[in-house]
């Protein structure tokens, strides 16, 4: 489990794999996170790609 001061990033599964969705969408707290996954939700974007992970200051590499 994270812990409160965790702050999170939102990714979104592409044809690279798993990216960063936006440059505003890293960085965040858990309110931050919430409140934009709401919104790119909102907007079209579906739920099955979109993941919201700790933000340790890299992205996430998909294994070739």
């Amino acid at each position: 489990m994270a812990s409160p001061d965790t702050l999170w990033r939102i990714e979104e599964l592409t044809t690279e794999g798993w990216t960063l969705i936006s440059d505003r969408a890293k960085q965040l707290n858990k309110a931050e996170c919430d409140k934009q996954l709401e919104e790119y939700l909102q907007t079209g974007t579906s739920a099955p790609r979109m993941r919201a992970v700790p933000d340790t200051g890299t992205s996430y590499q998909t294994p070739n």
